[in-house]
């Protein structure tokens, strides 16, 4: 990471110029949009595996890790974790390859970094195309990593709390994959506008 960033300027590489204009509030809102998505997809591939498949066996979290988790898991590996393969990466395939291949190359990476944690490669992959397609859209790292610290924050309320949500579900009979439904919904929106967004975004590029 440092060997693909040591020629640029901080300012450069973080956008710490950004100027909050009108035009910050929808994008916050459309990132929101994008993290509820892959919060339901997250969930549902969560019940499947764990409750489903599994039966109940999630691995637990404890109260007093949550507090570390909330410092190192939430803040400072999203933000790594965007920096390097966002950022980083995505900026150096495009040196190399079309933009569609340099999406699909990071979050391959980016999956595949995961493949020893409890997550799913497949939600990991679909993170990785979505938050670089956020980054991509929108020109600046700082709002990946915005979606990126939203999703893991859920991760970790919902992680300690799934087992008791997939047994209500069972109880009133919902079926659990209307979680993905609802997910890929939020998704299709979010490409919607940000689409929108992009044919109509004002021409200073600091925006």
């Amino acid at each position: 990471m440092i060997y693909l960033i040591q020629k640029d300027n901080l300012n450069v590489f973080f956008n710490l110029d950004y100027k909050f204009t009108e035009q910050t509030l929808p994008k916050i809102l459309i990132v929101f949009i994008c993290a509820i998505g892959l919060i339901l997809i997250n969930l549902f591939f969560t019940i499947a595996i764990y409750i489903e498949i599994l039966g109940n066996n999630l691995p637990s979290i404890k109260e007093k890790e949550v507090s570390l988790l909330v410092i190192s898991g939430i803040f400072v590996y999203s933000i790594i974790e965007e920096l390097l393969f966002r950022k980083a990466l995505i900026d150096y395939f495009k040196g190399k390859y079309s933009t569609t291949k340099s999406l699909m190359f990071s979050s391959l990476l980016f999956a595949f970094m995961h493949i020893f944690t409890d997550s799913s490669l497949l939600i990991t992959f679909i993170a990785g195309l979505v938050f670089g397609y956020v980054y991509l859209k929108f020109n600046n790292v700082l709002f990946s990593i915005l979606a990126h610290l939203i999703v893991n924050f859920s991760i970790l309320f919902f992680s300690t709390n799934i087992i008791k949500y997939g047994i209500l579900l069972n109880d009133i009979g919902a079926p659990f994959y209307l979680f993905f439904i609802i997910g890929v919904l939020f998704l299709l929106i979010f490409k919607r506008l940000v689409d929108k967004y992009n044919r109509h975004k004002p021409l200073n590029p600091a925006d």
